[in-house]
């Protein structure tokens, strides 16, 4: 009987330190879990500034004075300067940010780009606030005096480039025309990032053409840095 008393007493003294045993690992269990947790935060609070970062960039700014075009190296219209009004700028895939002197110079940056440009805007005619370039409407008016001679101009309201249009020598265009006219510019033998400014003869869809012969072009030099 003793014996069975015994037995019965080792078996429940071995079972209450064993249990008492797991007990006290537990602590040492989460202990070690929090380490990668910690890790796995600061990771999602740099994705988070990564992010935000990003966001921020993808906001048009001002060009300064130092400021050049990326595509043909002129001085970049700003401030009270008329030309300002047909400016372009755009965020590279890498997150790059270029500016423009004029429209044409946009589209020829980003054809010769290894990836499309991620945003772009261009100025509102009316307001002379940025616009993206997705959501303008253009109008071409070879009376108006942009940087490259291009003549495109660009509105948020399709209501008031309608109204434009009927109140001047303007028409209705597209950025498909304005890429091909800067393409038939650009492969006009010039080549390079330079001298692109320089218009070309022949007919690019709006009866006389878009491309000047250069004859009210700036002086390049005036606007080189």
């Amino acid at each position: 009987m003793k014996k069975t008393y015994v037995a019965l007493y080792s078996t429940l003294f071995i079972s209450a330190s064993l249990l008492q045993a797991c007990q006290s690992s537990e602590p040492n269990d989460t202990s070690s879990n929090q380490v990668p947790e910690e890790e796995q935060q600061s990771e999602n609070h740099e994705h988070d500034e990564e992010e935000q970062d990003n966001l921020e960039a993808a906001v048009p700014t001002e060009p300064t004075t130092k400021d050049i075009c990326i595509y043909c190296e002129m001085g970049i219209p700003h401030g009270d300067d008329p030309k300002a009004l047909f400016t372009a700028q755009a965020i590279t895939a890498d997150g790059e940010r270029l500016f423009f002197d004029d429209s044409g110079c946009l589209e020829n940056a980003e054809a010769e780009a290894s990836e499309p440009f991620s945003e772009a805007w261009v100025k509102d005619f009316t307001t002379n606030e940025w616009i993206q370039k997705s959501e303008s409407t253009v109008v071409y008016d070879e009376n108006l005096e942009t940087q490259m001679s291009y003549h495109y101009a660009f509105f948020q309201s399709e209501d008031e480039a309608t109204s434009y249009v009927e109140d001047s020598d303007g028409e209705l265009s597209s950025w498909d025309q304005i890429k091909e006219d800067a393409e038939a510019r650009a492969s006009g033998g010039h080549g390079g990032m330079m001298h692109h400014g320089e218009g070309e003869e022949g007919d690019h869809g709006h009866g006389e053409g878009h491309g000047d012969e250069g004859d009210d072009h700036e002086d390049e030099e005036s606007h080189s840095h």
